[in-house]
C-alpha cells in the first residue's frame, strides 16, 4: 500500500469544500423542531478520488448535542487499473473544539486525547504502520477496501454507518469530514444525516 493511515491524515494533494450553514438542509419544520428541541440536518459531498484527499467542514452557530450521525458511503472506479489490485478509501468525521482545521499540518493535532497513554505495539517484524496516539471526538471512522480486477468487475463497494456520539458541542466548534485513499481513479460519495438537540430553555417565575 502506498500510503498508510498516518500519511493519509497528514494529507497530500488536498481538495477542500467548505459547507456553509445555508447549504445544510433540515427536513423538519422550524415549529416542530423548536417544540421538541430535537432536530436533524442533511448534506452530501462527492470526491473525484485519484490518490488525493478531500475534506468538508463547517462551524456550529449554536450550542448543541450531537446525538447521532448516519452516513452512506459509496465507491466506484472511474478508470480501469493497469493491473489487478486492492483499492481503499479512509473516511473520518471529527469535532474540533474552538477552532477550524489546519490543513497545512496534521489535521487532528489538537484532538490528541490526554485520557490515554501512547499506543504500544508488538510488531517485531515491522509489518504494519499505526498511530501512536488516540484522537478525541472522532465520531466516524470507516475504511472501504475492495479488489479491483483488470476489467473492473464487482469492484464497487458501499457502507452504511449509524453512530450515537452524544457529544456536547459549543458555538464556534467545527465538524470536519474527510475522505482519501489509494487506488485507481474513483468516484466516492458521502451522504450524512446529523441528529442533534438544542439546549432546553427553562422558564423561571418569581413570586
Amino acid at each position: 500500500m502506498k500510503r498508510d493511515r498516518r500519511q493519509f491524515l497528514r494529507g497530500g494533494p488536498l481538495v477542500l469544500g467548505a459547507v456553509t450553514a445555508g447549504s445544510i438542509r433540515s427536513p423538519e419544520s422550524e415549529t416542530a423542531a423548536a417544540a421538541s428541541g430535537r432536530r436533524c440536518a442533511w448534506f452530501g459531498w462527492e470526491l473525484n478520488l485519484n490518490n488525493n484527499d478531500g475534506a468538508v467542514y463547517f462551524q456550529l452557530q449554536t450550542d448543541l448535542t450531537l446525538e447521532s450521525v448516519d452516513v452512506d458511503l459509496a465507491y466506484t472506479i472511474t478508470t480501469l487499473p493497469e493491473s489487478a489490485r486492492f483499492s481503499e478509501v479512509l473516511c473520518l468525521g471529527v469535532a474540533l473544539r474552538g477552532s477550524g482545521p489546519n490543513f497545512s499540518d496534521f489535521v487532528f493535532n489538537s484532538n490528541v486525547s490526554s485520557d490515554f497513554g501512547e499506543v504500544l505495539p508488538r510488531n517485531p517484524q515491522n509489518l504494519f504502520g499505526f498511530d501512536h496516539v488516540l484522537f478525541q471526538d472522532v465520531f466516524y471512522s470507516v475504511i472501504l477496501k475492495t479488489w479491483v480486477p483488470r476489467d473492473g468487475t464487482g469492484s464497487a463497494t458501499y457502507r452504511n454507518t449509524h453512530t450515537e456520539p452524544r457529544l456536547n458541542l459549543a458555538a464556534g466548534d467545527y465538524l470536519v469530514f474527510t475522505m482519501g485513499g489509494d487506488g485507481p481513479a474513483a468516484d466516492v460519495e458521502m451522504q450524512i444525516v446529523l441528529g442533534y438537540s438544542l439546549p432546553s430553555t427553562r422558564v423561571v417565575s418569581f413570586r
